[in-house]
């Protein structure tokens, strides 16, 4: 997800799939700019559908072909009086929203079982930790040193990587973070020198994940092995990263943002080895939020675009072998935060629908098509 401030959320089903805000520094190379050529799949959206009881909806997991989890909460930003909230999908019909014992925000979730997933995010004064049992939230657990953990994936059964930020103190600036769970306890944070804030993370082996995130000038990848992070790769032409999926132990994808004379702009970065190469704008995009891969050359990418006199509107790009497709727009909703593919025909998305002011999560049917 992008950087704070944390926006509201939707639920987006997409059926058929084969598969922050920004300032561009001096002297990044730009983006190359998506032709015709590389559009190669469209979808159709479907009836928008409310969530009752959630205001904002900001990571989805499908640990099967027809069930998900997805994490939030009542307010955009935490406080005493706010709550974390995770519900369970069905073949894409929610069930009532459950509330967490902490107040707080949660930004993302992953499933390492049929039945056991981590959720994370950010309390009043701390990130958070919280595992999901058969869709039943547990202990709430806070995690010192990071003020915000902004996305999870799971390489095991029994371990996962959380990544975030350290906050400053006094002339010290916010420095990523990243903090190893096992069997559902967060171990200690460790900071990332060359860092700001990572906002994505995927682990294409059980020993080896990727984050994402910024410098605060360019976008930045950092690999990590066995729970600790390395060398920091500054990603030209990029100002920040916001998530990444990898569909094989070699392959990845990133998206995120940048900014251009006219103002910001998404791009998609394929990675391979944990190596960023091309970047790639999405014409018609603001910022890329999510993506997700059901199969080795296909992916999918949520976001907004932020039209002058039509407001912001949620978008959805198909990435083929690391190229973007067209950006098609997605009526109903506003902003879309996440997305994870529950099988090669169906995925879930998730965003936030009506005005900024008053977001709220929703479903949304998408059929994609070549």
């Amino acid at each position: 997800m992008g950087l704070l401030p944390l926006t509201l959320a939707v639920l987006v089903t997409l059926a058929g799939c084969s598969t922050s805000t920004t300032t561009k520094p001096k002297g990044s190379t730009s983006p190359t700019p998506t032709t015709e050529a590389d559009t190669i799949l469209s979808s159709q959206a479907g009836r928008v559908t409310s969530v009752p009881g959630i205001a904002g909806l900001y990571g989805v997991a499908c640990p099967t072909s027809t069930s998900c989890e997805v994490v939030g909460g009542n307010a955009a930003q935490p406080t005493p009086s706010s709550k974390n909230v995770a519900a369970s999908l069905d073949r894409g019909a929610p069930s009532t929203p459950r509330g967490l014992s902490a107040p707080g925000v949660l930004t993302s979730v992953a499933c390492s079982s049929v039945v056991g997933c981590e959720a994370v995010g950010r309390g009043v004064s701390t990130g958070l930790v919280v595992a999901l049992r058969n869709g039943q939230p547990g202990h709430v657990e806070p995690v010192r040193g990071t003020a915000n953990l902004a996305s999870v994936a799971c390489p095991s059964a029994t371990s996962c990587e959380t990544v975030g930020v350290n906050p400053g103190t006094g002339t010290n600036t916010d420095q990523g973070a990243v903090v190893a769970i096992t069997k559902g306890t967060p171990g200690q944070a460790r900071t990332v020198a060359g860092t700001t804030y990572l906002l994505g993370v995927a682990c294409p082996t059980t020993s080896t994940c990727i984050a994402v995130g910024t410098n605060t000038k360019q976008g930045v990848v950092i690999p990590i092995h066995d729970g600790t992070p390395g060398k920091v790769q500054a990603v030209p032409g990029t100002l920040q990263l916001n998530a990444i999926a990898c569909p094989g132990a070699t392959s990845c994808e990133a998206v995120g943002a940048t900014t251009t004379s006219s103002g910001h702009e998404g791009v998609v970065v394929q990675l391979t080895n944990a190596s960023p190469g091309q970047v790639r704008a999405v014409p018609g995009s603001t910022q890329l939020e999510g993506v997700a891969c059901a199969d080795l050359a296909t992916c999918e990418a949520v976001g907004y675009a932020n039209k002058a006199h039509a407001g912001i509107e949620g978008i959805e790009v198909p990435v083929v072998k690391g190229a973007p497709g067209k950006t098609a727009l997605l009526p109903g909703t506003t902003i879309l935060e996440g997305i994870a593919c529950s099988g090669l025909s169906t995925c879930e998305a998730v965003g936030g629908s009506g005005a900024l002011d008053a977001l709220r999560g929703s479903l949304v049917p998408l059929k994609l098509t070549s």
